[in-house]
């Protein structure tokens, strides 16, 4: 049974794996710009480097590189940068040996092509399920574990499921309709941990978004869809 939430005001988003995804592995990205710089390397081997170097940093300094006790971090988009440029480095000399000063232009490159959205796609339904959510009147809104190249958790010094995200992200609500309170904000993300229970935790709606069929018991399939489009059928306004 498909559950209905009522007096809904405003909606937010997950980017990564929600609203857009990348438009191969992560390692076949690199591939195809390692080769604009002659590099010849074997895509599956980086994309499986890229996962371990990933999970490695991630754990080792969360939230790409910023401290996650709410203050400001300084320079923050320098201390992201190099989070990143480790990650690379150390993706590609997993694999093989490389001169240092090839591997710099390599990242730079790399790093551009990511901040300006070039290795990225959005779902097919994306666009047209947001135009018609705003004509409808609601309030849309965007919560990420993302750098500060798209939208970004570094920038308040928490990620999600942590509630404080959950709460910046209320309180720039607020700032539009200043009568929203946490019940009428209904939060969308593919995450179970994250999204879905970081956003019931701090007293927000939340849909689950499955779109890979993963099998998944520990949330209930009345607050679970498989693409953008089912949103509407939760909606009673």
């Amino acid at each position: 049974m498909t559950k209905k939430f009522h007096f809904i005001r405003a909606l937010t988003f997950d980017c990564f794996g929600t609203l857009f995804r990348p438009k191969h592995a992560i390692g076949k990205l690199y591939e195809l710009k390692a080769k604009e710089h002659n590099i010849v390397i074997d895509p599956i081997a980086l994309n499986n480097s890229f996962l371990q170097t990933y999970k490695k940093y991630d754990t080792l300094k969360p939230n790409f590189g910023t401290e996650m006790n709410g203050e400001k971090v300084e320079e923050e988009a320098k201390i992201t940068k190099l989070w990143w440029k480790n990650v690379v480095f150390e993706t590609f000399l997993n694999c093989q040996e490389f001169d240092i000063k090839v591997l710099e232009l390599l990242f730079e490159d790399l790093y551009e092509s990511f901040k300006k959205g070039d290795f990225y796609e959005v779902f097919e339904e994306t666009p047209q399920v947001l135009k018609t959510l705003k004509s409808k009147g609601f309030l849309l809104g965007i919560i990420s574990n993302m750098d500060h190249r798209i939208v970004y958790s570094s920038s308040i010094s928490f990620v999600k499921p942590q509630s404080q995200i959950f709460e910046e992200a209320f309180r720039k609500t607020r700032l539009f309709q200043p009568t929203v309170d946490r019940n009428s904000v209904l939060h969308v993300g593919d995450d179970k941990l994250k999204d879905y229970d970081g956003a019931t935790k701090f007293g927000n709606k939340a849909l689950l978004l499955k779109r890979y069929n993963s099998i998944d018991n520990s949330t209930d399939d009345s607050n679970t869809i498989s693409n953008l489009n089912e949103i509407f059928k939760h909606l009673v306004k």
